[in-house]
């Protein structure tokens, strides 16, 4: 009874769904000695040199149970972000559906975002989906002027049901392999109390 106890309490902590945010920074100027006066960054011809050019990469992971689906973001609104720095384009794709630009606001869009890659379910081994495990992960590399960058999100979020952390996306999810070890041993642990009690009955009845 306790096992079950244990096992029922690990399925049903939280919703399930979690989304994990962060960015990384590189400032064009600062890595080279003398920059500033040695390089210049221009973004479109014509235009004056960006005064504090960054270079980042902002990435969204679902580090939860399910995929986060359209119907979580409430009202159709997107998960807004602000990088406090004036967002000048895209450097490794055009925007897509997923994202959308506004000053120094990024805004990711209603989209389904699956969970991360899981070799353990329902108490076997799986293959990994590796379709599935490309678009745990959302990322956008940005071209951006401001002297300090730094992440925001917009408070309150769209999503429903979602807790939203900040975070470093391109960890492991700690948190999800201890609660899926911790179901593996409580089924062992399980199996172990069933046989013994059915090893007591036995000798009580002889």
């Amino acid at each position: 009874m306790t096992a079950w106890v244990v096992w029922t309490q690990v399925r049903t902590t939280g919703s399930g769904q979690r989304l994990v945010y962060g960015m990384s920074t590189v400032s064009l100027l600062r890595t080279v000695p003398g920059g500033h006066e040695r390089i210049k960054v221009i973004w479109d011809e014509g235009k004056e040199p960006i005064q504090h050019p960054h270079v980042i990469t902002m990435k969204v992971a679902n580090r939860g149970r399910r995929d986060i689906a359209n119907a979580a973001f409430n009202a159709a609104d997107p998960v807004e972000f602000d990088l406090s720095a004036q967002i000048l384009g895209p450097l490794d794709a055009p925007i897509g559906h997923q994202w959308e630009i506004e000053g120094s606001k990024l805004r990711l869009r209603p989209t389904i975002i699956h969970r991360g890659p899981s070799r353990w379910n329902k108490w076997k081994w799986v293959k990994v989906d590796r379709a599935k495990s490309s678009s745990a992960v959302l990322s956008i590399t940005l071209l951006v002027d401001g002297r300090s960058p730094e992440l925001t999100l917009t408070e309150p979020h769209p999503l429903i049901d979602v807790d939203v952390q900040k975070g470093n996306p391109d960890e492991p999810d700690l948190g999800r392999a201890l609660t899926q070890t911790t179901m593996a041993l409580v089924a062992a642990l399980s199996v172990v109390l069933i046989v013994q009690l059915l090893a007591l009955f036995n000798v009580t009845h002889y």
